[in-house]
C-alpha cells in the first residue's frame, strides 16, 4: 500500500496520519492478493498498538477491514507499556 492508502484507512477510522518512521516500518508493496492485504493490515494494527493513547483504534481497524473486505482481521493483542527503559531517573 502507498502512504496515501494507509492514510485514507487511518482517516476512515479517525486516527492521525502516519509519521515518516511509522510509514518506513510498514510493508509498502502493491497489493496483489488477499494474503498481502491481510499482512499489511496486520502490520498497520501492530503499529497502532504501539501508539500511546490510541483507545479503540485497533477495534475500529478490525471493523473497517470486516466491512470493507468481508473477512476477519486477527491481531495479536499487545498491551502498551509506558515504561521507558534506559532513561535517567
Amino acid at each position: 500500500m502507498t502512504r496515501d492508502e494507509y492514510n485514507s484507512v487511518l482517516k476512515a477510522i479517525n486516527q492521525s496520519y502516519l509519521t515518516d518512521d511509522e510509514y518506513a516500518s510498514l510493508p509498502q508493496a502493491p497489493i496483489t492478493s488477499d494474503d498481502q492485504r491481510l499482512v499489511q493490515f496486520q502490520s498497520l494494527a501492530s503499529m497502532l498498538q504501539g501508539r500511546s493513547g490510541v483507545g479503540m483504534a485497533v477495534s475500529k481497524l478490525k471493523s473497517y477491514y470486516f466491512i470493507t473486505y468481508s473477512q476477519s482481521l486477527y491481531v495479536k493483542d499487545v498491551k502498551f507499556n509506558n515504561i521507558f527503559i534506559g532513561s535517567g531517573l
